[in-house]
Formats: C-alpha cells, sequence, structure tokens
C-alpha cells in the first residue's frame, strides 16, 4: 500500500510584470521581457536587473520542485547581493485531484482554492519565514478570522506575492495606510498553518485526522506530514472519509487516533502481506516500524 502524489507543482504566466517570489530569498521579482525589479519582502531593499527575453513566447515558470524561476525556459541566476537562506527540504505535499493547466491567471479565475492550497503549502516551504507584525493590520484579520479563500484574493500580487495591504482594493477589508517597514511574508507561512490544520493536527499524543475538512474537499491526499516527535505521516481521503494512512514512527509509543464521520475502527498492518488486525483508536507505535492502515469503518 502506498500514497503517492505524481502531480508536478510548476506554475506559470504568459503576463509581462508578474510577479515571483525567489526561492530561498525573501525577495520579490517582478518580471519584464528586458528588465526584472527586485524588491526585499523583509527589509528595505531595491534593484533592477536587465536581461535579454522577448515577448514572442514570454513565459515565468515559478518551479515548485526544484525550487527556482524560469524565464521562457532559461533559470533566473539569483545575483549575489540575494541572501540565500539554507531551508530545510521539505517533501510535504498536498493534492485534491486538480491537474487543470497551471496557468497562474486561469488559477485565479477560478479560485478554486482545492487547487490553490497545494501550491501554497509548497512555496510557503520554499521561502524564508518572517514573523508577523504585532499589531493586526490590513489583510492579516482575514488571516485572524481564518477565511483564507477571501485572503487569496485580497493579499496577494501576482504568483502568490503576499501583502498587508489589499492592493486590488475588493472592499474585503478597511483601506488602511500599512507601514512600508512591515514584511508580509508571515502571510505566507500562517496561512500554510492554517491550510494543514483543515487536514491533520496532534495534541500530545492525539493524532487528529480531517479535523476542520471543508465539504468541497471531498477526496485527496496529503503526504510526508510531519509530527512533533519526528514521526512522518501520508494520508488518503475520499467521498469526505478517510481510506488510508501510513505511519512511519521515530518513537516507541502508544498514541490515539482522533477519526471523524463516526470511524471507529481500522485494519492495521506491519506488512502490505500480512492479513492484519482490527484496531480501535488507540495504537502502539515502535520506532523504524512501518504501519498501514486501511478499511476504517464505523
Amino acid at each position: 500500500m502506498r500514497i503517492q502524489i505524481t502531480q508536478k507543482f510548476r506554475l506559470f504566466s504568459h503576463r509581462p510584470g508578474i510577479r515571483c517570489l525567489i526561492p530561498f530569498t525573501t525577495w520579490e521579482a517582478q518580471i519584464f521581457p528586458t528588465k526584472i525589479f527586485l524588491t526585499n519582502l523583509a527589509e528595505s531593499g531595491e534593484k533592477e536587473l536587465d536581461i535579454e527575453s522577448s515577448l514572442k513566447g514570454f513565459t515565468v515558470m515559478q518551479d515548485l520542485e526544484r525550487g527556482r524561476i524560469t524565464i521562457s525556459g532559461k533559470e533566473l541566476k539569483i545575483p549575489s547581493f540575494l541572501k540565500k537562506y539554507p531551508l530545510a527540504p521539505s517533501k510535504k505535499r498536498l493534492f485534491m485531484g486538480i491537474h487543470k493547466k497551471q496557468d497562474f491567471e486561469m488559477i485565479q479565475r477560478r479560485s478554486d482554492m482545492a487547487e490553490i492550497f497545494p501550491f501554497w503549502l509548497r512555496l510557503a516551504q520554499l521561502i524564508p519565514e518572517v514573523p508577523l507584525p504585532k499589531k493586526m493590520i490590513g489583510t492579516m484579520q482575514l488571516l485572524k478570522e481564518g477565511k483564507l479563500d477571501l485572503l487569496f484574493q485580497a493579499a496577494f500580487q501576482g504568483i502568490l506575492c503576499p501583502r498587508l495591504k489589499d492592493e486590488n482594493y475588493l472592499g474585503l477589508i478597511p483601506d488602511v495606510e500599512v507601514p512600508k517597514n512591515l514584511s508580509p511574508l508571515g502571510i505566507l507561512h500562517e496561512g500554510a498553518r492554517q491550510i494543514e490544520a483543515l487536514f491533520f493536527q496532534t495534541e500530545e499524543d492525539h493524532l487528529h485526522f480531517l479535523p476542520h475538512l471543508p465539504k468541497e474537499f471531498h477526496a485527496g491526499r496529503f503526504i510526508h506530514l510531519q509530527t512533533p516527535d519526528g514521526d512522518e505521516l501520508d494520508m488518503e481521503w475520499s467521498k469526505k472519509q478517510l481510506k488510508k494512512v501510513l505511519i512511519r514512527p521515530a518513537k516507541t509509543r502508544t498514541i490515539t487516533l482522533v477519526l471523524k464521520r463516526g470511524l471507529k475502527t481500522f485494519r492495521v498492518r506491519k506488512s502490505t502481506r500480512q492479513k492484519g488486525e482490527r484496531a480501535a483508536n488507540t495504537l502502539h507505535l515502535k520506532a523504524g516500524q512501518t504501519l498501514y492502515l486501511d478499511r476504517f469503518m464505523k
């Protein structure tokens, strides 16, 4: 039993002037066929770069697989003055069955969170985190209220470049002046944490599966989830119900599974060749021994 995500995350746009976050940095790039404007979203700093490209066939790709930006097929070389952060590698992926073309203008138009959340979650893993301002301001109000669909519309420019000010003037929040020295990057990361919490949460030795699953997210896969104890999990659900879970424990201990929608028991195996046995809620983990859970029942 394996739970895999084979979909590649490579957002793209043909629009001159599209904005992208540069992976492993706190910089944003606004890209035109012959020029790039760079802005540091964590501290003051602006730069310009001349490039050689053309309007014909102009394509900017935010490659979330390799953590890079390409312009009409050529990788953007990160200038030496842009500090790169050594972020811990993560294989965490969310996928909810959307196979549509990853043209970001079309994605914005559809505004389907089942399509957007996987990209949002992945991009947050490639950008250094900067704390949110202590004072609630601008688009942070939507973040505080957990209105991630409205936050997507109001707080992002270009390909998921966060903003504390609603530069689209949608009327979703009061139009207030935002100090320029405040970084909006924390919106990306706090939003990603809220996204993950819809599908998986931990509380001491209790693992909560699909605790706040929105009704429109009826099927999906979430792989390489991490617990505070270092365990790694993969999970799959369909028809709004949990179907499969793989647990790769880091520690030997006993945990409790908190299931939704009336599910009470499941089959647990230590090998895919085993017949397995029924279990209910409590599960004994042994470090290094993968457990395979399926056949969840009421």
